[in-house]
């Protein structure tokens, strides 16, 4: 259902747009015109999504398995990342890889 929204959205703003500032939708009609619409969109999804979930994104499976009952895995509300350990002589960072003292 979100999804039908978003493209409600897209469309709604892209042709509507155009047509508020002058344009004429039978332009649109043009391979060229929806190159140009079709490119910016995929574009701005590669620049703005990380590659797992472009990668994802190219799996149907991904899509089929999430909706079939499947149960995921959820985080667990304890952090996994390292505790600083107390120091008495400064400050210390404890990173995955270094401890850092100064």
């Amino acid at each position: 259902m979100i999804i039908l929204i978003g493209v409600i959205i897209v469309l709604g703003s892209v042709f509507g747009g155009f047509v508020w500032g002058g344009g004429h939708l039978v332009v649109l009609l043009h391979f060229n015109e929806l190159l140009i619409i079709g490119g910016a969109a995929f574009g701005a999804l590669v620049i703005m999504s990380p590659r797992k979930v472009l990668i994802d994104m190219a799996k149907p499976e991904a899509q089929s398995t999430a909706h079939a009952g499947t149960s995921v895995a959820r985080p667990s509300s304890r952090s996994s990342r390292p505790q600083a350990a107390p120091s008495t002589h400064g400050t210390t960072i404890q990173t995955s890889r270094r401890v850092i003292t100064s």
